[in-house]
C-alpha cells in the first residue's frame, strides 16, 4: 500500500514535515517516492525519486507552507521518475498525489487526450491531476476534486495541491486517509501514526 502524507501550516517547513512523514511510512512498502511543495512565489517545487527514501534530504532554500508527499509501489508503468507521483496538471498549477488503482482511467484517459491534455507518464494517478485540471476551469477547484473524484470506478484516494490557491483537497472511497488537526497548521496521512508526533486530535 503507497503512503501519503500531507501538510499545511505557517512555519516554512512544511517540505522537511512531509519528509519526516514519508520516512515513518517507508514500512508499508515503496519503489519510488516524491514531494510537491508550494514556494513563496507560488510556483510548485517537485521532488521525486526512485529507490529508499531514508537517507534523503531536501534542497535547501525552498521555504513553503504547503506541501504533499507520496510513496508508491509501482502498478501502473515502471519504477521510474516519471511514474513516481506527485504528478502535476498540464500548466502545472496542480499536484495529485494518490493510493489505489483507477479502474477505468484507459478511458478517461482517452477523454481527456481528445481535449488536448498531455501526459508524461504510464501511470493511472496521472489521469486524475488532468480531470481534476478539466473540471477546474469550469466549477474551480473544491468542486473539481470532487466532481472528478466520482468518475474514478474502484477503490482510491486523491489529494490534490491547488498553487494559486495555496491549499490541498482530498477525497477518499476506501483507501485510508487520515485528517489531524494542528494549532496552526493540518496534516493528512494514509496512517494514524505518521500524525501522532505533531497532534493527538484525529478524525478518521
Amino acid at each position: 500500500m503507497c503512503g501519503i502524507f500531507a501538510y499545511i501550516g505557517k512555519n516554512g517547513l512544511a517540505q522537511e514535515i512531509v519528509l519526516k512523514g514519508l520516512k515513518s511510512l517507508e514500512y508499508r512498502g515503496y519503489d519510488s517516492w516524491g514531494i510537491a511543495a508550494v514556494k513563496k512565489n507560488g510556483l510548485i517545487s517537485l521532488n521525486r525519486k526512485t529507490g529508499k527514501i531514508g537517507k534523503a534530504v531536501l534542497r535547501s532554500g525552498t521555504a513553503a507552507n504547503i506541501a504533499i508527499g507520496h510513496t508508491r509501489w509501482a502498478t501502473h508503468g515502471g519504477v521510474s521518475v516519471k511514474n513516481a507521483h506527485p504528478h502535476l496538471d498540464c500548466k502545472g498549477h496542480l499536484a495529485l498525489i494518490h493510493n489505489g488503482i483507477i479502474e477505468n482511467y484507459s478511458e478517461i484517459k482517452i477523454k481527456l487526450i481528445k481535449l488536448g491534455h498531455r501526459f508524461l507518464s504510464d501511470t493511472d494517478s496521472e489521469v486524475a491531476a488532468h480531470l481534476v485540471e478539466e473540471y477546474y476551469a469550469k466549477i474551480g477547484f473544491q468542486q473539481a476534486v470532487i466532481a472528478a473524484f466520482r468518475e474514478f470506478k474502484g477503490l482510491n484516494a486523491i489529494i490534490v495541491l491547488d498553487a494559486r490557491n495555496k491549499v490541498f483537497a482530498a477525497a477518499k472511497n476506501g483507501s485510508p486517509l487520515i485528517i489531524g488537526k494542528g494549532i496552526n497548521e493540518n496534516f493528512l496521512a494514509s496512517d494514524a501514526h505518521a500524525i501522532l508526533p505533531y497532534t493527538r486530535k484525529l478524525y478518521f
